[in-house]
């Protein structure tokens, strides 16, 4: 029992990262809100996304009491989804109050929404079970960053370039 070769280092796939998912943020769907058009439904607007320089997909929204109401379609399947996200407010301490979503699958308070690639609803970062690209990078060159004045960050994004070129 581990003997030579005995791990799987490798053979694990890595987690889903809030980086490669499409988001939905309070701040988004402020700007986007501003040239809403009434309708019956309500306000509605639309938010893109974009894939190096190509369109990869779009929300239509509708703005109701105390939420909002999204509206899309899967790209591969064509089920369109049509649901209803509640929103919270909370007092600041120096006046004025901030604005969160109520994630509709745990109902916790986020201020983004997440819908990575496979999933069908947008919901916060928990129950999608994602992480940060930067939580699953290594530190363990960070000391030789330093030796040659290099910093520890600098050699993190050379690191994420050469593997972004070897895709």
């Amino acid at each position: 029992m581990g003997g030579y070769g005995s791990t799987r280092w490798g053979w694990h796939d890595t987690a889903n990262t809030a980086d490669g998912s499409k988001r939905l943020s309070i701040a988004d769907l402020m700007r986007a809100s501003l040239g809403a058009i009434k309708t019956e439904r309500g306000y509605a607007g639309r938010i893109f996304w974009t894939c190096r320089g190509q369109p990869a997909g779009d929300v239509m929204f509708f703005l109701v009491y105390r939420g909002v109401r999204f509206v899309y379609t899967e790209v591969g399947s064509g089920v369109e989804y049509d649901y209803k996200v509640d929103f919270e407010t909370q007092a600041r301490h120096f006046g004025g109050q901030q604005w969160y979503f109520r994630c509709p699958e745990c109902d916790a308070r986020a201020s983004k929404l997440y819908l990575p690639p496979g999933a069908s609803r947008f919901a916060c970062r928990r129950c999608h079970r994602l992480t940060y690209a930067s939580c699953q990078e290594s530190r363990k060159y960070d000391a030789l960053a330093r030796m040659i004045g290099v910093t520890p960050d600098d050699m993190r994004r050379l690191n994420r370039m050469m593997k972004q070129r070897l895709k």
